[in-house]
């Protein structure tokens, strides 16, 4: 499957979207495991009491990647998590991060709020991360992600690899 990648500098303003205001939603990133404490069962009924929360809460224990959310009341509607330095796929800069898989809930797909989550997440990390680059990869037929990177300014792909189906 054809993998599409897209580069951003970090200073390099992502644009803001309209829906930003909106007062239901409260954008939520996680930097470490206290936060996600506070958030448990948000993240039990996302994820379930099982390997994929254990493998979160352990990257944050590590504090190897950040875990963002945007949430609707108690409810986690769209989340991703971020990792830094290092990808399997290509390469990248020590002060750069990579947006990895992103999550939407589909009751509330297509309502912009994935990008709302990425954004708010990206100004979180400019506020308490050195930054150079942002990376975000998706297969090129994945038309709503391609659109929430088209939203966030991300431009052309600057790469595109073969990624085996797992």
């Amino acid at each position: 499957m054809l993998q599409l990648v897209y580069k951003k500098r970090i200073e390099d303003k992502v644009k803001q979207n309209e829906a930003y205001s909106i007062a239901d939603i409260e954008p939520v990133v996680f930097y470490d495991v206290f936060l996600a404490i506070k958030y448990l069962p948000s993240l039990i009924a996302r994820f379930g009491v099982g390997v994929e929360l254990s493998k979160l809460l352990i990257k944050l224990l590590l504090k190897r990647d950040v875990f963002y959310s945007l949430m609707i009341g108690n409810k986690i509607v769209s989340d991703g998590v971020i990792s830094f330095g290092w990808c399997n796929y290509y390469d990248v800069g020590k002060n750069d991060c990579i947006i990895g898989t992103v999550y939407s809930d589909p009751d509330y797909r297509g309502k912009g709020l994935a990008t709302i989550a990425i954004q708010s997440c990206i100004d979180s990390l400019i506020t308490h991360r050195t930054l150079e680059y942002i990376y975000i990869d998706t297969t090129e037929n994945n038309l709503g992600m391609l659109k929430v990177i088209e939203k966030l300014g991300f431009g052309s792909p600057c790469y595109e690899y073969e990624r085996q189906q797992d």
